[in-house]
């Protein structure tokens, strides 16, 4: 199965508070534990969208 894509560039201006997630922070500085609220994946199941 395959997820649509999820633009995860940056976090909305209102953050993630399901994840603790801080509003405007960038993909790359979230911790390598993080979960995509929207689709369940790991940090670590995403790939640089261009």
């Amino acid at each position: 199965m395959n997820a649509e894509p999820v633009d995860m560039s940056t976090i909305p201006k209102e953050g993630e508070p399901k994840t603790g997630t801080e509003p405007g922070i960038s993909f790359e500085d979230l911790d390598n534990q993080w979960i995509c609220p929207r689709c369940k994946s790991g940090k670590n199941k995403f790939q640089k969208y261009i």
